[in-house]
């Protein structure tokens, strides 16, 4: 009997020496940066000449999509067949500083550090090999908390999938963030009944702030369930004031080591009108099943 007692105190004792090895590394891996962490701090004119660089692109293409829409009412009114040739596909290609240096832009409207401050610092986007990373240092656990993202076009839809959340180096369980997916996925589904009924495509392209967010929180939520969204997105047409956006489909995602490339087209009116439709029909999430 002693000697049983006595070898259960020695495995007990490596069991918490090896508890106390894996503790440690796990913290010290918890407040080490990754090695993508590339969070620059630019100059105010290298920042700003970043921005204006997206402000152009989507200037160029807000032009383009335009064009392709008045080119398709005018062939609606004189009775032809408006749709799109796969001649006016048109690549979109942003880098990690254009975005991170473009996001600040609008803060005023998304409101971020109001809502987010008291628990984080300012979020960034990283591009790796196909995958897109969102991180913020958290306050409270004084670590980089991100979010990494695998982003593709597959039979025709677009799949985000949340591959990974991490605390500095450090994988995260699922319980450690199911609690913070639970709360999201609860105000998500609050707000998308009102988004939807509000939600307008008008007869010249323009979509109004209630659709861009109904799509925007359909997308958020298939992808904490690993679901397939509509592949749009939706440039600004008034880059002033944002009034409007344009729809567009995204035919191909490219993501490379700190760049990002979309291969988008503009719609026909059908294809308008059908993904009205699709955002103004009901959208059940297992949570809002649950209550």
């Amino acid at each position: 009997m002693k000697k049983l007692l006595k070898g259960l105190a020695i495995v007990a004792a490596v069991l918490l020496a090896v508890a106390a090895v894996v503790f440690f590394l796990g913290r010290h891996r918890i407040y080490s940066t990754p090695d993508w962490y590339r969070h620059e701090r630019l100059d105010p004119a290298r920042r700003a000449a970043a921005a204006n660089s997206v402000d152009q692109k989507l200037i160029a293409a807000r032009s383009g999509i335009a064009q392709a829409y008045a080119d398709q009412t005018r062939s609606a009114r004189g009775g032809q067949s408006a749709t799109t040739v796969p001649s006016s596909q048109f690549a979109l290609e942003l880098s990690e500083e254009e975005i991170n240096a473009w996001i600040p832009k609008w803060e005023q409207e998304l409101n971020w550090k109001k809502k987010l401050g008291n628990y984080l610092d300012e979020p960034s986007i990283f591009f790796r090999e196909h995958e897109l990373i969102l991180a913020a240092p958290v306050k409270e656990w004084n670590s980089i908390v991100s979010l990494h993202f695998v982003p593709a076009i597959q039979d025709g839809k677009l799949q985000v999938t949340l591959s990974d959340v991490m605390a500095g180096t450090l994988p995260l369980p699922r319980m450690a963030w199911d609690k913070y997916q639970q709360k999201l996925e609860t105000s998500l589904s609050a707000k998308l009944p009102e988004l939807q009924e509000e939600a307008e495509i008008d007869p010249h392209g323009g979509a109004n702030s209630a659709a861009v967010q109904a799509a925007l929180a359909e997308l958020l939520l298939n992808t904490l369930h690993d679901r397939p969204s509509e592949p749009v997105l939706f440039v600004p047409d008034n880059l002033s004031g944002r009034a409007k956006s344009l729809p567009v489909k995204i035919t191909g995602i490219a993501v490379a080591d700190k760049s990002m490339t979309l291969t988008v087209e503009p719609m026909n009116a059908e294809e308008r009108a059908t993904l009205l439709k699709h955002l103004r029909a009901p959208f059940t999430t297992e949570i809002a099943e649950r209550q």
